[in-house]
């Protein structure tokens, strides 16, 4: 039996009043899923876009600014489409999310979320 491995990272943050300044409309939780066996390939390859277009350090989008920024993210994204694995994304509107409920208390947010996502996984 081959091992499944899943790559989480979370993008956005848990306040729920999404008109609060610094606050974002939508948290996202997205897992990049890969057998065993495809691991090393996968690495490899990630690893020669990272040096591609980041050079060094952790692969953020958000150091991904100014007027060449979209060609440039469509450039990794194509890059990134022909990799051999599969994704996972839960995206949660928290404009949706009741401001009195036990997800306004942050720890409760994550354990919910994080709880949705591994039970789907």
């Amino acid at each position: 039996m081959t091992r499944t491995y899943a790559f989480l990272d979370e993008s956005g943050n848990q306040d729920l009043d999404v008109n609060k300044k610094g606050a974002t409309r939508y948290f996202a939780v997205a897992a990049v899923i890969v057998e065993e066996d495809e691991l090393p390939r996968l690495r490899d390859a990630v690893e020669k876009i990272r040096a591609k277009y980041f050079q060094s350090g952790e692969i953020k989008s958000s150091s991904i600014k100014g007027k060449s920024g979209l060609s440039r993210r469509i450039k990794i994204l194509k890059e990134i489409e022909e990799l051999d694995f599969n994704a996972f994304v839960l995206l949660v509107d928290k404009s949706r999310i009741y401001s009195d409920s036990g997800l306004r208390f942050k720890q409760s947010f994550v354990k919910f979320i994080n709880g949705i996502i591994y039970r789907k996984l």
